[in-house]
């Protein structure tokens, strides 16, 4: 039971990236901590189906934990040609906001939906 305590702590860990306080290209940590205080932050989400391994279900959260979004947004980009619900960009600018984005579909057109804000 211990060693599968063990494990499933180390994955939890795995999916919670350390705070970003730079610009940054998600990677296959799952949840992004941003703080903002210093400046805006640009948050480049993957490609959906790089080199042919498509991230399709993939769910990411980027959350301000610095409570500074309406001063300093933090604008969410897809990764080339992408788009996030028709567009060509997402913004937090709201104080300690979230946005909780899935890749919905991959290939040419990859398409990211918002599925979540706070």
């Amino acid at each position: 039971m211990e060693v599968r305590l063990a494990a499933l702590q180390t994955y939890l860990i795995a999916m919670i990236c350390g705070y970003k306080t730079t610009n940054f290209t998600a990677g296959y940590e799952m949840i992004y901590p941003v703080d903002s205080t210093g400046s805006v932050i640009t948050a480049t989400l993957p490609g959906i189906d790089p080199t042919g391994v498509s991230l399709v279900g993939m769910t990411y959260t980027i959350k301000d934990v610095g409570g500074s979004g309406s001063t300093n947004n933090i604008r969410i980009n897809p990764s080339g040609s992408e788009k996030i619900d028709g567009g060509t960009a997402a913004t937090i600018a709201t104080d300690y906001g979230s946005m909780i984005l899935t890749a919905f579909s991959g290939g040419a057109g990859g398409e990211w939906m918002i599925v979540g804000t706070n």
